[in-house]
C-alpha cells in the first residue's frame, strides 16, 4: 500500500492524522463509533507512518 492509498483509505474510513505540539509528533484520531468513542493514538515522528498505521487500523475494523 502506498502512502497515497493509505491516506485515501484511512480518511475514507473516518481516521484523521494531525500534528499535536503537546505530543511533539503526529497523532491518529479514530472515528466515533457505537460503544467506541473517538481516541487519539500514538505519537509519530513522520506523518506517513501515522497514515499507514491508520490504514492498518481501518483494515482491522472492517474484518468480520
Amino acid at each position: 500500500m502506498t502512502s497515497h492509498e493509505a491516506f485515501i483509505f484511512a480518511s475514507g474510513a473516518g481516521y484523521r492524522v494531525d500534528f499535536d505540539p503537546e505530543w511533539e509528533g503526529y497523532v491518529i484520531t479514530t472515528p466515533d463509533r457505537p460503544r467506541h468513542p473517538s481516541q487519539q493514538l500514538g505519537s509519530y515522528k513522520q506523518e506517513r507512518s501515522a497514515w499507514l498505521d491508520a490504514a492498518c487500523l481501518a483494515l482491522e475494523w472492517k474484518k468480520p
